[in-house]
């Protein structure tokens, strides 16, 4: 079975100069296959109809956040405190443009 691993992205950010703020990173967020079979499904169907992540990468910052509040609110995915993180990861690297993605890994 080939994983479905969700990141948190950011594209870098240099001024005009090439004075570097930022050279960009990711952070693996949820293993999307890993969770029980029903939560998965759910999870999957909504991250394909509502996100449309599997045709690629959302890269609205705002749509990114509100993915992200939805897996935690309505899909319970992330604890309090790892919300706290990815909203001072969108905090810190709006400037940098956001992206959500999934990235699949063979097992």
């Amino acid at each position: 079975m080939t994983k479905l691993n969700l990141y948190l992205g950011c594209n870098g950010n240099a001024d005009k100069e090439g004075f570097t703020y930022c050279n960009s990173c990711n952070n693996f967020l949820l293993d999307v296959s890993s969770l029980e079979d029903t939560r998965r499904d759910k999870v999957m169907d909504f991250l394909d109809k509502a996100a449309n992540i599997f045709s690629g990468p959302v890269e609205n910052n705002n749509k990114a956040f509100n993915v992200i509040n939805f897996l935690h609110r309505d899909f319970g995915i992330f604890s309090g405190d790892r919300v706290l993180k990815i909203q001072k990861f969108f905090q810190i690297h709006k400037e940098c443009g956001i992206y959500l993605v999934i990235i699949p890994e063979k097992k």
